[in-house]
């Protein structure tokens, strides 16, 4: 069974270029398909995998402070 998760936050993001690598790494080895737009203004995106490696994503994203709510 696949979860499918929409988000979205507006976040000033200076460093959403060198931000992407550990991001897309993190998708990859999760197996987490899908698309997150990355910007100076924040992200949107959605993404499919299992529970476990969305909640992974969900969690990489808080522990970086700028998207803890």
């Amino acid at each position: 069974m696949f979860t499918i998760c929409a988000l979205y936050q507006f976040v000033r993001l200076d460093d959403f270029e060198t931000f992407r690598t550990p991001l897309r790494k993190l998708m990859v080895e999760l197996e987490v398909k899908g698309t997150i737009l990355l910007a100076l203004e924040g992200l949107n995106g959605t993404i499919s995998g299992s529970k476990a490696s969305i909640d992974g994503v969900i969690q990489f994203l808080q522990d970086d402070g700028r998207f803890d709510n």
